[in-house]
């Protein structure tokens, strides 16, 4: 019988995670089976021989109750699936205590044929020293020092060891609730994240699989599912749907936006004539070229060079603007060289805009942009334009949100996101709230120095800039690329100025593509 058969998918995700990262993550519903799916793996895990990946299993619970359960677990399995192993037995574990005195630990394991063990032992930082293999900190939001067991745990992965480090939320000031963001964000190399929802495992058969042993009390699946949320009331959000507790209020902090501002970035706004679509095509390809080569051009020409540069857009047309925020590598940083707002800007207009940008801007890496709604039809012509594996075209949504907003956070924080000193660019920011432990726009409109409508555009076009910083990139026509080959930095500028010239030198050479 395979783990297709045994597991549901949910959990088979997460052992295919734990399989690929030598530190996974994982942030969790109550009872979906998690540490379950982890026993099948520790059975696996000390079965295997050490030609086949195998090594010695350490848990480390809250309780005693809590080994004890998984020590079962994995007994049950190993009896399931035809593995040797011996009986659960209790040993005592010696912790040495700041004071220099020992305190006697119960803790358990369980001897399989293949030499390797399974320990469940107590969660201290000492538990781990001079121990190599796979280690599962279970409920680390309710362990006491994680912070230090974390640090002793991650040393084994030096000689190859995984650490698995799960829980439910117990706020977002909990030390697991940073561990999840840092990992979120990106700050954490190589570590992999899972998160299963209440109605993640029940959409994946959680429901059939406890019918299947009886448990369900003879309930229909709504019912059943209405008991669950009834009996957690008001902590369903985080006890069910993995979203801390947490006082809210604005995500990026005016602090933070105080260590980021500069007031040399330019904030181009234009807002098109209203009889612009009544001048025809051509008469508006005529005003759009004319504002391109007035203002944009400018801003360009004063770039430094860049080694990369990124968009990120977020479409706006009647009562939003679309956003475009630029992203260039210079010296090894990231520098903000312009953010552009259009309001009233035909899709035509603004298509022709962004072409010219991306051909323009300087060793076009890749750009991304909000294909929600009639943003899809940009999206899908930059797409036409410069293909696919320079443009990303993303549909914003509550999942993409809790993804990337804290990755333009954490640029923010590292300093390579500068945001210019404008009033209604850091209204923007401050609009970005925490709604159900996702940052995210708010419902609420504000109005800028302008008297015109906002809703956090800038910010969210940031966020897709930082997205594109992070992708692969890729040729596309004669746009040069650092995936093109190695380039001599010493001759940037020369091989800018070409690539430029060829492309565009002029508008009326825009004009004939």
């Amino acid at each position: 019988m395979s783990s297709a058969d045994l597991l549901l998918k949910y959990q088979r995700r997460l052992l295919e995670t734990v399989s690929t990262h030598a530190l996974t993550v994982v942030e969790k519903s109550r009872r979906i089976g998690a540490t379950w799916a982890l026993a099948f793996l520790a059975v696996l895990t000390s079965a295997a021989s050490k030609a086949a990946g195998g090594s010695n299993v350490y848990y480390l619970g809250t309780s005693l109750e809590m080994a004890r359960e998984f020590i079962q677990a994995c007994a049950d399995w190993a009896a399931g699936i035809n593995e040797i192993a011996g009986e659960a037995e209790e040993f005592i574990f010696e912790d040495l205590l700041p004071s220099g005195e020992t305190r006697s630990m119960q803790a358990l394991r369980i001897r399989m044929a293949s030499g390797y063990v399974i320990e469940a032992l107590p969660s201290t930082p000492r538990a781990l020293r001079g121990r190599q293999g796979l280690v599962l900190i279970d409920e680390a939001a309710f362990v006491t020092d994680l912070e230090e067991i974390l640090k002793a745990a991650l040393a084994l992965t030096m000689w190859g060891g995984r650490v698995v480090v799960l829980s439910t939320h117990d706020g977002a000031d909990n030390p697991f609730a940073a561990l999840v963001e840092d990992v979120r964000a990106g700050r954490v190399t190589g570590a992999g994240l899972v998160r299963i929802t209440f109605d993640d495992a029940v959409g994946d058969g959680l429901y059939e699989r406890i019918k299947f042993t009886g448990r369900h009390g003879g309930r229909t699946k709504d019912e059943w599912i209405t008991l669950i949320r009834g009996i957690y009331r008001d902590n369903a959000d985080e006890e069910l749907d993995v979203i801390p507790r947490t006082g809210g209020g604005a995500y990026f902090k005016a602090s933070l936006l105080a260590q980021v501002r500069d007031p040399q970035i330019p904030v181009i706004r234009w807002t098109a004539p209203a009889d612009l679509l009544a001048a025809g095509s051509t008469g508006m390809v005529a005003v759009v070229d004319d504002w391109i080569e007035d203002v944009l051009a400018a801003v360009i020409d004063a770039m430094p060079v860049p080694a990369r540069s990124v968009l990120g857009t977020d479409f706006g047309r009647t009562v939003d603007a679309t956003c475009i925020w630029a992203l260039a590598e210079v010296a090894n940083q990231w520098i903000t060289p312009f953010v552009v707002e259009l309001r009233n800007v035909p899709f035509k207009a603004q298509e022709r805009i962004l072409v010219w940008l991306g051909k323009r801007l300087g060793r076009l890496h890749h750009m991304a942009l909000d294909a929600t709604g009639n943003g899809a039809a940009l999206a899908e012509a930059m797409t036409l334009e410069f293909g696919g594996r320079r443009v990303s075209e993303i549909k914003l949504s509550t999942e993409w949100y809790r993804e990337h907003m804290p990755r333009c956070k954490a640029a923010m924080e590292d300093g390579d996101l500068p945001v210019p000193a404008d009033p209604d660019v850091e209204a923007d920011y401050r609009a970005i709230e925490l709604i159900r432990g996702v940052p995210q726009v708010g419902s609420r409109r504000s109005k800028g120095r302008d008297g015109l409508p906002r809703h956090g555009d800038t910010v969210i076009a940031a966020a897709l800039a930082i997205f594109a910083r992070d992708q692969r990139g890729g040729p596309s026509g004669p746009i040069g690329s650092l995936e093109d080959g190695d380039v001599d930095h010493q001759d940037e500028r020369a091989v800018i100025s070409d690539y430029v010239g060829a492309l565009s030198g002029t508008l009326d050479d825009y004009r004939r593509m």
